[in-house]
């Protein structure tokens, strides 16, 4: 379900009753609040944020799209011979722990761009220092620098 407001869209999965909020593109890194909080010096934040709304769409899309796989299996052996049954089984649990995999990866879509909205995307959550420019680059969703996640 989607429902479009001002400059935010709101969209919830019937299957696990989560609603993910989807701001406007909007300029980020500047100080908010009386102490400055700034997002990662190197990084387009505007380019990060946009990437990060593209993979959330195109993970919600892929969920809808795979909502009969992961259906109940019939367990009429009329219809179904018991490997075929057995082979529909293996199919719908790889489609649930894939399901899983991409609830896991919207939460943290969810929280890269709640760091973004703080001005602290790119802080390493054990060091503090900047995580390496290339390694945000490459996977915008790290927490760690990549001497704290080694």
């Amino acid at each position: 379900m989607c429902s479009v407001g001002n400059d935010e869209r709101e969209w919830q999965d019937g299957s696990s009753n989560l609603t993910y909020h989807i701001s406007s593109p909007r300029r980020f890194g500047a100080a908010r609040d009386e102490e400055e909080a700034l997002n990662h010096p190197e990084l387009d934040m505007d380019a990060v944020h946009e990437r990060l709304l593209a993979l959330r769409a195109a993970l919600i899309e892929e969920s809808e799209s795979s909502r009969d796989a992961r259906d109940t299996v019939m367990l009429d052996q009329t219809a179904v011979g018991r490997l075929s049954r057995m082979d529909a089984m293996q199919g719908q649990a790889m489609a649930k722990a894939e399901e899983d995999r991409r609830q896991l990866a919207l939460r943290r879509i969810t929280g890269a761009l709640s760091r973004i909205e703080k001005g602290e995307f790119g802080e390493c959550i054990d060091c503090g220092e900047w995580i390496g420019k290339k390694r945000l680059e490459w996977d915008p969703l790290v927490l760690k620098c990549i001497d704290c996640a080694s």
